[in-house]
């Protein structure tokens, strides 16, 4: 069945768990990070903000990921994704959220970074850029439906009128449309930008209006 065929619920429990699968490999991806000998967040971080602006632009992720293929407008919203205070770059919090690294683990001063971690940090963002193509093509046929509305389409997930969606309404769904429930952590991590473990209505609207 091609997504054309798929009705408004089924379309919005595919999104998700593209997410759920796609962010368990990212997952994977920022433990092999963390488990190269030589790995420091400080270091990475110092690595790709050449100018210590003590923040990473677009334009240092352009210059990092030198002639990788991929969308520059993918890596705007790869960058929205994880930048939590909106200015449009990453602080070294915002990137040790991205590389699952707790910040006050850090070490102070800088050593060099091995090829092995830039390899692996690379391929985590590229991985990211098409986890933002992917759900964002899931979106876009999602917001083309005439009938569609960002508030008909919560209640769907938010069956029971909380207000909000926990893991246990966002496993309801999914199981109805027969999808994996093991990841629904993972999945309302990455829609939850208040850090409450749950998405509200206004975080469920960002997935149909991201910039």
């Amino acid at each position: 069945m091609s997504s054309h065929e798929k009705s408004i619920k089924e379309l919005l429990a595919l999104y998700f768990n593209v997410i759920g699968e796609k962010e368990t490999e990212i997952d994977n991806q920022r433990f092999e990070i963390q488990s190269i000998d030589g790995f420091n967040a400080v270091s990475l971080f110092s690595l790709i903000d050449k100018e210590s602006k003590n923040f990473i632009s677009l334009k240092d992720l352009q210059f990092f990921l030198g002639k990788a293929s991929y969308k520059d407008e993918s890596l705007r919203m790869f960058i929205h994704c994880f930048d939590k205070n909106n200015d449009f770059a990453l602080d070294y919090v915002e990137f040790c959220n991205l590389i699952g690294f707790n910040p006050e683990n850090s070490s102070e001063g800088e050593v060099e970074v091995p090829e092995a971690v830039v390899n692996s940090f690379t391929r985590l963002i590229l991985n990211e850029i098409d986890l933002v193509d992917v759900c964002g093509g899931i979106a876009s046929e999602i917001k083309s439906r005439i009938d569609f509305t960002t508030y008909e389409a919560f209640l769907e997930i938010d069956s029971q009128g909380k207000k909000y969606i926990d893991a246990e309404s966002l496993s309801s769904f999914l199981e109805a449309y027969n999808f994996e429930t093991t990841n629904v952590e993972k999945i309302i991590w990455r829609l939850d930008t208040d850090g409450d473990d749950r998405i509200s209505y206004e975080e469920f609207c960002i997935i149909f209006s991201p910039h």
